[in-house]
């Protein structure tokens, strides 16, 4: 590898940083370090008993408490198939107000908002 104080002055601190965390989990690899959790939310790599499911961050400005299996955010006592993930969650979401938005309609003359059940547009 290169000498640090080059790596430094070569690269920006964003790359640096993705560097150091890759090295860093290469050495717990070569260590043989199973039960090395990273925290989700911010990264922190954690030491937990293999029986401990959930993770909470010791980081003083984080604290996340994520499940260790998914790395969602705790949901015991839920299996991890049982909860909706962000992605789902935000898709489903999208969805369900362009829905409602194509639905609700406004009165034209005191803008009050009513839902089109069926019918023309006009009031």
């Amino acid at each position: 590898g290169f000498d640090r104080k080059i790596l430094e002055k070569a690269l920006p601190q964003k790359t640096l940083e993705k560097y150091d965390s890759i090295q860093c989990s290469l050495a717990l690899q070569a260590a043989g370090l199973e039960c090395m959790v990273e925290c989700p939310k911010c990264g922190f790599k954690v030491e937990l008993s293999s029986d401990q499911k959930i993770l909470i961050c010791p980081v003083g400005s984080c604290k996340y408490e994520s499940c260790r299996e998914c790395g969602e955010a705790a949901h015991i006592p839920l299996r991890c198939d049982e909860v909706e993930k962000k992605e789902e969650t935000t898709g489903r979401i999208t969805v369900e107000e362009a829905i409602s938005r194509a639905k609700i309609r406004h009165c034209p003359k005191c803008n009050k908002a009513f839902l089109k059940e069926s019918g023309c547009n006009k009031i």
